[in-house]
């Protein structure tokens, strides 16, 4: 009876175990401080899927804050968002799915803006580093 007693706590732990880390869940944040404004991203995933994703823009003239929602899956290093509203920043030209790449360390965000080395306007990927503590 005890070795059923025990087999059966076991079992139990080992279930609680891996239904814990199912429900696992990564909080991300990153940023990117441009020439005109501040953007954070923060967001989580969970099973491969995005949720409380919010994408924040704030303007260094004081002008205001934009911000976004989304969701999405991620795949490997691909995040595909799901934006809920309009988009505040200036996606790529020719993207009509928002994808995102996630690394270590950086989030890549393709984007259409000027290059102020050139002064032409074309789609460059964004680097956004993890937030600072």
């Amino acid at each position: 009876m005890r070795d059923l007693s025990v087999k059966w706590a076991t079992g139990l732990l080992a279930l609680t175990l891996n239904l814990s880390a199912v429900h696992a869940e990564d909080r991300y944040c990153f940023e990117n401080d441009g020439l005109k404004f501040k953007d954070t991203v923060r967001f989580r995933v969970s099973a491969n899927r995005i949720s409380k994703g919010h994408y924040t823009r704030t303007a260094y003239d004081g002008s205001g804050e934009k911000t976004m929602k989304f969701t999405g899956t991620k795949t490997g290093t691909v995040l595909t968002i799901e934006p809920k509203g309009k988009i505040v920043y200036e996606k790529a030209k020719g993207e009509d799915i928002v994808m995102w790449s996630l690394k270590k360390q950086v989030l890549s965000i393709p984007m259409y803006g000027k290059n102020y080395t050139t002064g032409k306007y074309s789609n460059y990927n964004a680097e956004f580093t993890k937030c600072k503590p």
